[in-house]
């Protein structure tokens, strides 16, 4: 289709961008794409820890896989999800789509941008303040560690200290404007679109109207609001597992009963100082101070 529009937006996790993408569900037309990369990165061949893909999924038979690479749908077996695979579905799938919207979290290449799509992508990022990002994150961390049965405490745990396919090297916000840069540098979209997920909140109108507008996405102030039901992930490319963890886990019941973007009450605003947290742990304080440099340039950059 000569006029498709595809769109890849970059992020970290707890900005929200789950919610972002059930708003650019509703735009006709559509295909949205929730986290190929990662789900390469986390349950894939390309795997950083080396589970037994086995235990995540019954044996399927090649010829469904076939089937599935090429259109992969809903809830699709993580054994068919490499980075190679990523790049080519990507460049390749949904010629009848007039949009196709893709969601990515900025950690999940680990630096592998050979497997980024060449040519066909508008670039965005969604930022979040590092001091308002981290505690929700590290809450997220803990509560999935729970569930698992892993014996820590909120004390305890020094999320700047986990492991890569948890916490990455660059903390995210380095890998976010090291992507950025890389973008531009190769002229994969000379004009990456930057908004904040805090910015976002407060007047989504305004920025959302704008990042429409600047990307070329059809804008109509129905986008704003969206029903509660989660009836629209079943349209969405998604694996199986992060779809349990969508439609199950506390991280997302935000996402699930959600209707719009709220505006955050005063208690929930970013501190007047924002490379300080109001009385953050050690681990927080030290994420803080390590991205906010990285922050910093990328808000240099917002969309305006």
């Amino acid at each position: 289709m000569s006029d498709q529009l595809k769109v890849i937006l970059w992020c970290c996790p707890r900005s929200l961008s789950t919610a972002f993408l059930k708003c650019m569900s509703a735009v006709p037309d559509s295909q949205m794409i929730f986290e190929l990369y990662s789900t390469a990165m986390l349950f894939g061949p390309d795997r950083l820890a080396k589970t037994d893909i086995a235990s995540l999924e019954r044996n399927i038979p090649e010829n469904i896989l076939d089937e599935r690479r090429k259109d992969p749908g809903c809830g699709y077996p993580v054994s068919i999800c490499s980075n190679a695979w990523v790049k080519h579905h990507l460049e390749t799938g949904y010629p009848d789509k007039k949009f196709v919207f893709a969601k990515e979290m900025v950690s999940s290449l680990m630096g592998k941008f050979q497997f980024l799509p060449e040519s066909g992508y508008r670039h965005a990022f969604l930022l979040r303040n590092p001091a308002k990002l981290f505690p929700s994150w590290k809450k997220l961390i803990f509560e999935i560690f729970r569930m698992n049965n892993i014996p820590v405490t909120m004390e305890q745990l020094e999320i700047d200290k986990l492991s890569a396919e948890i916490m990455p090297p660059g903390k995210a916000f380095k890998e976010m404007y090291d992507l950025y840069s890389y973008i531009k540098e190769k002229d994969l979209d000379p004009d990456p679109v930057i908004i904040d997920a805090d910015d976002l909140l407060s007047d989504p109108a305004t920025i959302l109207s704008g990042f429409c507008q600047k990307l070329g996405i059809p804008y109509t102030d129905s986008l704003l609001t969206w029903d509660e039901a989660v009836d629209v992930l079943e349209k969405w490319v998604v694996s199986e597992p992060i779809k349990h963890i969508i439609l199950n886990g506390d991280g997302f019941k935000n996402f699930r009963s959600s209707t719009g973007f709220a505006k955050p009450s005063s208690k929930d605003q970013a501190p007047e100082s924002p490379a300080k947290s109001p009385d953050p742990s050690p681990d927080i304080q030290r994420l803080i101070d390590f991205t906010m440099p990285y922050y910093t340039k990328m808000y240099e950059q917002l969309l305006k």
